[in-house]
C-alpha cells in the first residue's frame, strides 16, 4: 500500500487536449476517471448506446517501455501498483470506448463483482501486532531479616527476566509479516501488445450518443396516455434494432407510412428522434 498522503501526477489526453491533476497514489483507474469527470464535467464512465447498453472506457496507460491497456471492469479497478506501472515521473492515460455487453441496469452489480475479484486477488496486508508478555514488576515483601546476599539474588533474577522478555520481543518482531514490495502480476489478461484491433468509439460518436439520449427522453416524455406511450415505445424499439442490420432498407423509414404514423410519427419529436439516431428518411 502506498504511504499515506502520497500523490501521483496523472495527465488525461482527451479530444486533443491534456488535463493534468494530482491524485492519491492508492486510487484505482476507475476512481481516477470519476475524479476527472467531476473536475471537468465530462463523461468518462457513463456513456451508453440508445438501447441502454453501457460503453466500457478502455484506458491505455502510456509507458516508455510498453503500454498497459485496461479493457475490462476488473482491470479498471486496479491501482497502478497492481498493474505494475511505474509512477515516479507521472502517468499519461488515453480513453476510448468499446462495447461491454452490459446493460446500464446491471452496471452496479458488475462493478461490485469486479471490486470483489480484485480484492480476492490482492487482499489487504494484515497489520502485524506485537505478541509478547510485558515484563513483570518485581514483588517486594517486607522482611526484617534481609541481608546483602538476598538483595543481590533478587537483582540478578530481575535482570534475567528483563533480558528474556527483551529477547522474546526481538524474536516476535523478526517473525512479523512483512509487506512485499513487488506484488504478483494480475491474473487478468493485460494486453501489452502494441497492436490493437478492438473497435472503439470516437469522441464524436460519444457526443452523438448524448444527443440520441436527449432525443429519446424528449420524445417519450411528451406521449400521453399510457397505452399510446407503450405502443410508441415498442414500435420505436423495433425500428431502432434494425440499425444493427447491414441492409440499407433497415436504415431507412417512411415517415408517411400509415402504420408508422399511427404508432409513432403522430407524436411530437418522432422525426427528430429517428434522424438524430441515424435513420434516413424515404419519401
Amino acid at each position: 500500500m502506498a504511504a499515506p498522503g502520497k500523490e501521483i501526477r496523472v495527465a488525461l489526453k482527451l479530444q486533443g487536449q491534456r488535463k493534468t491533476e494530482r491524485v492519491p497514489a492508492s486510487s484505482t483507474v476507475w476512481e481516477i476517471l470519476a475524479f476527472f469527470e467531476r473536475k471537468y464535467n465530462i463523461t468518462l464512465t457513463g456513456a451508453a448506446d440508445p438501447m441502454g447498453y453501457w460503453f466500457l472506457p478502455k484506458v491505455t496507460v502510456e509507458s516508455p517501455s510498453c503500454d498497459v491497456v485496461c479493457d475490462s471492469l476488473p482491470l479498471l479497478h486496479h491501482t497502478f501498483r497492481q498493474l505494475r506501472v511505474k509512477t515516479k515521473n507521472g502517468i499519461v492515460v488515453t480513453v476510448q470506448y468499446i462495447q461491454s455487453g452490459i446493460h446500464q441496469n446491471e452496471l452496479g452489480e458488475s462493478i461490485e463483482e469486479a471490486k470483489q475479484a480484485v480484492l480476492e486477488k490482492f487482499p489487504p496486508s494484515p497489520i502485524p501486532q506485537p505478541s509478547f508478555n510485558a515484563p513483570m514488576q518485581p514483588t517486594f515483601e517486607p522482611s526484617f531479616n534481609t541481608n546483602e546476599t538476598n538483595n543481590n539474588t533478587s537483582r540478578n533474577d530481575n535482570t534475567t527476566n528483563s533480558t528474556n522478555q527483551s529477547n522474546n520481543f526481538t524474536s516476535n518482531q523478526n517473525n512479523m509479516a512483512m509487506d512485499v514490495e513487488e506484488q504478483p502480476e494480475s491474473y487478468y489478461g493485460i494486453n501489452l501488445s502494441a497492436e490493437d484491433n478492438t473497435e472503439h468509439a470516437s469522441a464524436a460518436f460519444t457526443e452523438k450518443l448524448g444527443r440520441c439520449s436527449r432525443a429519446i427522453y424528449e420524445f417519450y416524455s411528451k406521449i400521453h396516455p399510457e397505452n399510446a406511450f407503450t405502443q410508441a415505445k415498442k414500435t420505436a424499439k423495433t425500428m431502432i434494432k434494425n440499425l444493427k442490420k447491414s441492409e440499407d432498407k433497415f436504415n431507412q423509414f417512411k415517415a408517411t407510412h400509415p402504420k408508422i404514423v399511427e404508432k409513432v410519427m403522430r407524436h411530437d419529436g418522432a422525426e427528430n428522434l429517428f434522424l438524430t439516431i441515424g435513420f434516413l428518411p424515404v419519401n
